[in-house]
């Protein structure tokens, strides 16, 4: 119960922060679907199997509690369960999608790349940011969301994928630091894809629209705002939990 009032109350209190000055109401959908694995795969999710087992299997040697057999049965789940949680009359992610040198950290970049860092100032700033959001990957059994943002600025809509696990190194000797991402590019700067051409990036309109589609967006082209799917969602995170903690606390 704890959990899940967490994850609510960062989701609703940073949509709230985020209200946007075009906009009298800030409202907030939060459902719960279930979609075939293969659609998951699309958004390569299969990489990310080897990857964790290979972390938390290291984890475990630290003392951590790990067993690589339901991790790898969780990927093996022809159906999955997600949370999509989508905020309105918002200002979205703000701010630009490449790191400029000299320039303060944005509200995009905040969500992005930073762990423990929150921006948030008196007055509205857009929500789901700095400490609060390692709700979101608590929330799932494999530490992953995807997420999309339309704003006001260019590019307007933005799509991304990010997963969190512990930091090791491999056979090879290649250092992961703990995060992957579903990018437009990651070297040398992770570049979320785009509905538009950005600098150098091409659009990437095509899997923001199937993203839409394949997890169900109550969200449209031109509605401002955040959307944040949690696939291989936890107990606590699940609809009726929810519902009966917004019940109850709202």
């Amino acid at each position: 119960k704890q959990q899940a009032g967490s994850l609510l109350r960062e989701f609703i209190q940073n949509a709230l922060d985020a209200k946007s000055s075009e906009n009298q109401i800030v409202r907030v959908n939060i459902k719960e679907i279930e979609i075939p694995i293969n659609k998951l795969k699309k958004y390569g999710i299969d990489q990310l199997e080897e990857i964790h087992i290979n972390s938390f299997s290291k984890s475990q040697k630290a003392g951590k509690s790990f067993s690589e057999k339901e991790y790898r049965d969780l990927f093996n789940s022809q159906k999955i369960r997600c949370l999509v949680m989508e905020d309105f009359g918002t200002t979205g992610l703000r701010g630009n999608i490449r790191p400029v040198h000299g320039e303060d950290l944005n509200d995009f970049q905040a969500f992005y790349e930073y762990e423990g860092i929150t921006i948030k100032k008196s007055g509205n700033r857009s929500g789901s940011q700095g400490i609060g959001k390692a709700v979101f990957y608590t929330a799932s059994n494999i530490g992953t969301i995807f997420f999309m943002s339309t704003r006001q600025e260019s590019p307007k809509t933005i799509f991304s994928g990010i997963s969190h696990y512990d930091g090791f190194r491999n056979k090879e000797g290649y250092a992961h630091d703990g995060s992957s991402y579903l990018a437009n590019s990651i070297d040398p700067h992770k570049i979320p894809f785009s509905s538009e051409k950005f600098e150098d990036y091409e659009e990437s309109s095509n899997i923001i629209e199937e993203f839409r589609g394949d997890f169900n967006l109550t969200r449209n082209s031109n509605d401002k705002g955040l959307s944040i799917v949690v696939p291989f969602i936890k107990p606590f995170a699940n609809e009726e939990t929810l519902l009966n903690e917004i019940v109850s606390e709202f």
